[in-house]
């Protein structure tokens, strides 16, 4: 890995690599971490929200806004549908005026599991995870703590807060003008095709490298901007693998590339 982060680095591009915590993994291991959410899917299993009166802002920052929690690392669990989740119940109960709050991934894998649904570490979709939301109210990350693993549901309503679902929505699917309203109301769960050399040891930059539009991968989008020495337009795509990985603590900028499939199939 290192011969080709150097490489890379060494060409002139919109983004560099670097090492982290995936650096020694094989590619088995890697696989694992990510889950195969079948995110394709989402658009098809929920309700289509036009975002009527809703106008796209020039930009779009979450993070600088207060309204997302630092990243998290999801280990070698194929839990990062419940991340998605989790992130993105944070950002909008955060907006509709609560203190930011940290929830609990481990009550998705523990509770939200079903062999025909969400399997715990072995991947899942945040729309069914939304789903659960409707049935059982959030718990703190503090009161139900991340173990990396799937254990005996211990949820106590007692000790949940009052963040539930009551209906969820997406974007008109390859519209990035639909996208861009939704990611002005709050931080929205999405897929991406993570499987790539470059995405796993993504550093800095826009990351403008040609890759699939098989989502395996589930993530956060918290904003979107320009990057001011090249001009480009990008997602602010937060992730969840720890802080090493990416750029300012977790996070990669995608190229917007219009409508369609987009940047990774994001």
């Amino acid at each position: 890995m290192d011969r080709h982060i150097t490489e890379h680095n060494a060409t002139e591009s919109t983004y560099t690599l670097g090492h982290n915590k995936m650096s020694t993994w094989t590619q088995s291991e890697y696989k694992k971490l990510l889950g195969r959410p079948k995110s394709a899917k989402v658009a098809n299993n929920v309700e289509h929200h036009s975002l009527k009166g809703v106008k796209a802002a020039d930009s779009v920052d979450w993070v600088a806004a207060g309204a997302v929690t630092p990243a998290k690392d999801q280990g070698q669990c194929g839990s990062c549908w419940s991340f998605s989740t989790t992130g993105c119940l944070e950002g909008i109960w955060k907006i509709q005026g609560n203190r930011l709050t940290s929830f609990s991934e481990q009550q998705l894998v523990d509770c939200d599991y079903s062999q025909r649904k969400n399997q715990g570490c072995n991947g899942g979709l945040p729309t069914w995870a939304y789903d659960y939301y409707k049935t059982a109210q959030a718990m703190t990350e503090s009161d139900y703590p991340y173990k990396g693993r799937k254990t005996t549901c211990a949820y106590n309503q007692k000790k949940a807060t009052n963040a539930m679902v009551v209906s969820q929505g997406a974007p008109t699917s390859n519209n990035m003008q639909s996208m861009m309203k939704a990611v002005t109301v709050q931080p929205v769960s999405v897929g991406v095709d993570a499987s790539g050399f470059r995405f796993q040891a993504y550093k800095s930059g826009v990351f403008s490298q040609n890759c699939g539009t098989d989502l395996d991968h589930a993530t956060l989008v918290v904003g979107y901007g320009t990057d001011k020495s090249s001009g480009m337009d990008y997602w602010i795509m937060k992730n969840s693998w720890g802080t090493s990985w990416g750029m300012d603590g977790g996070y990669m900028r995608l190229v917007k590339t219009g409508n369609g499939k987009g940047q990774c199939g994001i």
